[in-house]
């Protein structure tokens, strides 16, 4: 859960967890980042919004967005073309809508 096994496993130095997998589960599968982007919701969502709430939700949607830039590398470095290619194919925050040929605009 959460590649808690494999920090165990280094940390304690048990044994060798073995390669990581890239899997898509559930949400992952329209969406890169769904417990960012729930978080989100959850930060900009409010009945009323005050300085102090605008101020949090501001700042904790800087800093998601930069600790996306820094997972992004990560996975990229380890798991290459694989997840480029996801990336392509996958919104961000949200499900991608795609085209087809004969919808685009001339």
């Amino acid at each position: 859960m959460f590649g808690l096994t494999r920090g165990f496993a280094r940390l304690l130095k048990l044994k060798d967890a073995g390669e990581p997998h890239f899997v898509t589960p559930s949400l992952y599968r329209v969406m890169r980042h769904p417990l960012y982007a729930g978080f989100l919701l959850a930060f900009w969502a409010a009945p009323q919004m005050s300085l102090g709430h605008l101020v949090f939700a501001g700042v904790m949607t800087v800093y998601i967005l930069i600790a996306i830039g820094f997972e992004e590398r990560d996975l990229i470095a380890t798991f290459g073309e694989r997840y480029l290619r996801y990336k392509e194919s996958v919104g961000m925050f949200w499900p991608k809508t795609r085209r087809r040929a004969g919808d685009r605009a001339a």
